[in-house]
């Protein structure tokens, strides 16, 4: 036994010949895929990856859906009027979707049948397939044996980090397995500098950029640093200075073709610079880089600061890493180890903090690597640098295993790498990290479906306040009804709104006066507008308002209530209708009066106060058309029909998703959601609720007017029950704010014990027919509230 040597283990026990060797890699990344996309993939057309309460969920599916639509028609993916009428905006552009013209490829050659969000589970199984197997090769180039290389693959293939990322649905976060081969391609050429070495390196690099710009980026600190290693390695042992120098040559020459490959893109970017939501942001560092850096200990447990179970790193690979570096006096290693300090460096953000949360006050390198560029200055999100220190540790450690596998009997060199790849997912769950992604139910309400069969005309959907939005639903709904909206996405975030946007509808005084009206303004009892700014939204195809219940939570259900008295007197009677739920308006029928009649509706101060990068913590209702799913096996996947479609009782309930971890949720792309950062209220067993003493308190919602009778031509989804609101049951404690346990529940508000505790609701549940049905996300945890 004291005989062998590093990667001898791959004798013992395995297949012969080339099956041998791709048979275990291949076996892993399946495996990893699967856990990964579980139960997604078991039902194409319902499960999608991600909790639809994240705010970048929804929107970035939505994005690659748009990206696919774009391309296979052969329209520009540079600008967007599919919201925002009229103006739209760049959503490709703000750099969080650049692996969708891949997916969108993907989708091309995939049949009609099978499209999203099938396609885009599909996609994200292949995505972490190839992360496996790059991951495996990188191992095996810095001289890790077969058996031991699993166990490193898999610590990137079962990862905190990447699970994280794809509970927001961030999908370019993903595709890790681009920096992986590069730096498998960059290892080999600085083992034998050539040409023919440098120009695949180089693509590979230039590729990697295009699929994510800081990816790009991070693989060239990581190509710098391991050539450094080398370097010096070549220096301490006298190499040949012509040696040395034709390997600096072809290393220019290698990042040149990079920068070719790249240049196409990167000139696409360069020249609509200006387009790019939060480009002329000035200030650095933004205030999200401190709420998303990371504590000291982060790479051992979650701090109770951050909640930042996401980086948890395998306190296996993290022991036998350390294995990997004991004496070793190779420039690959100390390569490795340098991007390892590097990277948990600049991890730790602008300012070094404790794990208590509490800043040192020390600067870290965070500042000098970004602050230096316009371009680099828009990166705000320290903790990401995880992944660098995450590739370090996985090869390390499968380096350390193969070392005590040499100690070992010849038949636990199979059986211990396998076992230890069994026990990653229970490590990263029981020390507060997270090993698969968050899942979701969808079907599409029919109600939508109704909505896109009524004559062309944008829709605007309600409320139109930015900082009172609560979700992104409206934008996978647009994927129903195709018709083009007026609201858009990530409106809480006023750096992603586009200026123009603002201005238009600070110019409209029908919308003005709706935004005035949803903040709660004084307006002395009178909704009142010019009727020239009504006919100027007609002529600009500006056509059907929507009031969907779903989009309005407790703070704000007297807007749900007194909106059919404003329409109603200015519009008639609703197009469509679904209970008192779901409401739809002809603009095109305003009876030309200047104003009606507005019942009072005030909102809190406190509701009303944003610093224009934080959703408020209103929560949320219940959905139409989304539902969090647990990940069970056997999943408990609905029977049947749809929960929440139109002509059905919407089965009402507390979802029993899994919740996300408190984070800062991405807006920095332009394409994200607010920070919110350590100001969540954790759920009832998650701790104790946070008090919030300047809570919600508004007036009781007025009783619904009775509709007048509905036209011939009115369309109707199912007939209408009697409106009336229904006596007020006894109170229940509400763990977001106690003052709320004296108001008037929500219509058809029920106790949590008339729900299943596992599953979803099934269309059998017991349910209120009348009025909307709402349930309190208030009750939620953390993550499964916005985030």
């Amino acid at each position: 036994m004291a005989g062998r040597k590093p990667g001898d283990n791959d004798r013992m026990g395995a297949l012969p010949g080339l099956l041998g060797r791709a048979l275990p890699p291949t076996l892993l990344a399946m495996l990893c895929a699967a856990w990964t996309t579980y139960p997604a993939f078991l039902d194409g057309k319902h499960v999608l990856i991600g909790d639809w309460r994240h705010p970048d969920m929804l929107s970035n599916h939505w994005l690659y859906c748009w990206v696919a639509r774009q391309l296979a028609t052969g329209d520009s993916i540079v600008h967007n009027m599919d919201y925002y009428q009229p103006i739209g905006d760049a959503p490709y552009l703000a750099g969080n979707a650049g692996d969708a013209p891949v997916y969108a490829l993907l989708q091309a050659l995939l049949p009609a049948s099978f499209s999203w969000p099938g396609s885009l589970t599909l996609w994200v199984f292949m995505v972490v397939f190839f992360n496996v197997i790059a991951a495996y090769g990188l191992c095996r180039t810095f001289g890790a044996g077969r058996n031991s290389s699993l166990f490193g693959a898999a610590t990137l293939g079962i990862f905190a980090y990447a699970a994280h990322e794809l509970c927001g649905a961030r999908f370019s976060q993903l595709p890790i397995f681009g920096i992986l081969t590069f730096l498998v391609l960059w290892t080999r050429f600085l083992e034998r500098p050539s040409p023919l070495r440098a120009l695949p390196a180089g693509v590979v690099l230039g590729c990697t950029a295009m699929l994510y710009w800081y990816y790009g980026l991070w693989a060239a600190w990581m190509g710098v640093l391991l050539g450094l290693a080398w370097l010096l390695s070549g220096i301490r042992g006298k190499a040949s200075p012509i040696r040395l120098v034709a390997a600096l040559r072809w290393g220019f020459f290698m990042g040149g073709v990079a920068l070719l490959t790249a240049a196409p893109l990167l000139w696409l970017f360069m020249s609509h610079w200006a387009d790019i939501p939060g480009s002329g942001d000035a200030s650095f560092p933004n205030p999200l880089a401190f709420t998303s850096s990371l504590p000291l200990t982060f790479t051992l447990y979650a701090s109770s600061f951050t909640e930042r179970g996401e980086v948890l790193l395998s306190l296996a690979a993290l022991a036998l890493a350390l294995l990997g570096l004991w004496k070793s006096d190779d420039w690959k290693v100390r390569g490795l180890l340098a991007i390892a300090l590097v990277f948990y460096g600049l991890a730790l953000g602008p300012e070094i903090l404790l794990p208590g949360g509490s800043s040192t006050g020390i600067p870290g390198p965070f500042n000098l690597a970004y602050g230096g560029a316009e371009v680099l200055r828009r990166y705000w999100w320290p903790y990401r640098h995880v992944l660098g220190l995450a590739i370090s540790v996985a090869v390390l450690a499968a380096l350390g295993l193969d070392r005590l596998l040499q100690k070992l009997p010849p038949g636990a060199s199979l059986l211990l790498p396998w076992l230890l790849v069994a026990l990653l997912p229970v490590d990263l769950e029981l020390r507060g990290g997270r090993s698969t992604p968050a899942m979701t139910w969808w079907e599409a309400p029919e109600v939508y479906e109704e909505l896109g069969e009524l004559e062309p005309g944008a829709v605007l959907e309600l409320p139109l306040a930015p900082e009172l939005v609560t979700g992104q639903q409206s934008l996978i709904y647009q994927l129903i009804h195709g018709k083009a909206l007026v609201n858009g996405h990530a409106m809480w975030v006023d750096r992603v709104r586009p200026p123009a946007w603002d201005r238009w509808v600070q110019e409209n005084s029908f919308l003005n006066r709706i935004q005035e009206y949803e903040r709660g303004e004084p307006m002395d009892g009178r909704f009142a507008f010019e009727p020239g700014d009504m006919r100027d939204l007609l002529e600009q195809d500006i056509r059907y308002l929507v009031v969907n219940a779903e989009y309005f939570p407790k703070a704000l259900y007297g807007l749900v209530d007194r909106y059919p008295v404003i329409f109603g007197g200015l519009f008639g009677e609703p197009v469509l209708r679904w209970q008192d739920q779901f409401y739809v308006w002809d603009m095109q029928r305003y009876s030309g009066a200047p104003g009606v009649d507005a019942p009072l509706f005030t909102l809190p101060v406190n509701y009303r106060e944003t610093d224009g990068n934080r959703m408020l913590d209103l929560g949320h209702n219940r959905s139409l058309g989304f539902r969090g799913l647990t990940r069970l096996f056997p999943p408990q996947l609905p029977p049947g029909g749809a929960p929440g479609t139109a002509g059905e009782a919407h089965p009402d309930g507390q979802p029993v998703g899994e919740a996300l971890p408190v984070e800062p949720v991405e807006q920095g792309s332009s394409w994200g959601a607010p920070d919110r950062g350590p100001t969540h209220q954790p759920g009832p067993w998650m701790g104790a609720p946070q008090e919030n003493p300047a809570g919600p308190s508004f007036q009781a919602p007025l009783p619904l007017m009775e509709p007048p009778a509905q036209s011939e031509d009115a369309r109707q989804i199912q007939p209408i029950p009697p409106l009336q609101v229904p006596p007020a049951p006894p109170a229940q404690e509400d763990l977001r704010d106690p003052t709320l346990s004296s108001r008037p529940p929500a219509r058809g508000e029920e106790s949590e014990e008339a729900f299943p505790p596992l599953g979803l609701p099934s269309r059998d549940s017991p349910v209120e027919t009348e009025g909307v049905q709402t349930r309190d996300d208030s009750k939620a945890s953390p993550g499964e509230q916005v985030q």
